[in-house]
């Protein structure tokens, strides 16, 4: 028996393989709005301020722009997909928080938190001080990030600090990614690439193994204690 297969059969079963092959290659990302942002306090005042931008699976930080008093909003042509975290790194560091946004992030202003307590502004003056091109910065700031994180209640805070101190460590330590994010807890993690090599480095130097970026690891990686973050000159 012979079997015709009519023209516009023949070009529906193209059709078909076709978007199967286009949806196996994966299909490109749908191209992102503009988003423009203002950056501000509680009280919705300006705040100038530092926008950077992490790829997902990255720990290279993109710079997106700065806000000031007579520019208080940055426009990002390619919007903020999802899976990008938004880092701000507000100018008066002793004064606000650093902050950390997920993409997709829809709302056309960002509100950063005032520091709350005269020692968590002396480790927020140290971050910003120990911020530098030397071998080390990136051991030392992963330190007073973490030390940061630790002492605050706030959960974005906590995030914002935390975020920063894996990335860090990431550089450091060798690692191409830093961090996941966990589904079950709803916030970022260390990678478990970062983790082995925290453990790597743990081992090592003769401390516990907990893959957990803790008080001792960092500070045996920085050469720092809190008492040298918290010193008065």
């Amino acid at each position: 028996m012979k079997f015709v297969l009519c023209s516009a059969c023949a070009v529906h079963c193209l059709g078909v393989l076709l978007s199967t092959a286009y949806v196996a290659l994966g299909q490109p990302q749908q191209k992102q709005a503009a988003l423009t942002l203002k950056v501000v306090d509680p009280w919705g005042n300006p705040v100038a301020c530092e926008l950077r931008r992490i790829a997902p699976n990255s720990i290279a930080q993109e710079l997106l722009g700065h806000t000031d008093y007579e520019n208080p909003s940055i426009t990002i042509p390619d919007g903020c997909a999802r899976g990008c975290k938004l880092l701000f790194h507000p100018d008066a560091a002793s004064v606000y928080y650093d902050a950390v946004a997920y993409c997709p992030y829809t709302k056309d202003t960002f509100t950063v938190t005032p520091i709350e307590t005269a020692e968590l502004k002396k480790l927020a003056t140290s971050l910003t001080a120990l911020k530098d091109d030397s071998p080390i910065a990136p051991a030392k700031i992963s330190f007073a990030a973490s030390e940061i994180a630790d002492r605050t209640k706030n959960k974005g805070v906590k995030e914002a600090y935390s975020l920063q101190s894996y990335v860090e460590a990431a550089k450091f330590l060798g690692a191409s990614t830093a961090v996941a994010y966990d589904p079950k807890q709803k916030k970022i993690v260390p990678s478990t690439e970062l983790q082995a090599k925290v453990e790597e480095f743990q081992k090592n130097n003769g401390l516990k193994k907990t893959g957990s970026l803790d008080y001792q690891t960092l500070r045996a990686a920085s050469g720092l204690t809190t008492n040298d973050l918290l010193r008065n000159d």
